[in-house]
């Protein structure tokens, strides 16, 4: 079986502003991803809505650059005692 990854958008919290991060996501179904952890994560400086490893479901919607494939509601958290469950 192929894993099929994509471009997907994470909303950022806490920035002040409306914000959103892009990383990899392995299509599951319809409009279910798994958000995957991009090298650069960095709980410090980005407060991301969904935890790498959480399961998501995405939209697509016109942002100022063009459309964007951004996730909009958690289906299942792989996050184990505040860390991320997932694989590369």
């Amino acid at each position: 079986m192929a894993v099929d990854f994509c471009e997907i958008w994470i909303p950022l919290i806490n920035e002040g502003t409306i914000a959103a991060k892009m990383t990899q996501g392995v299509h599951l179904s319809e409009d279910k991803y798994i958000v995957i952890m991009p090298d650069d994560y960095d709980t410090l400086d980005e407060e991301w809505e969904y935890l790498p490893g959480t399961i998501v479901k995405c939209r697509k919607e016109i942002w100022s650059g063009g459309e964007i494939l951004i996730a909009f509601e958690q289906v299942k958290s792989n996050v184990y005692k505040g860390k991320p469950f997932f694989w590369r």
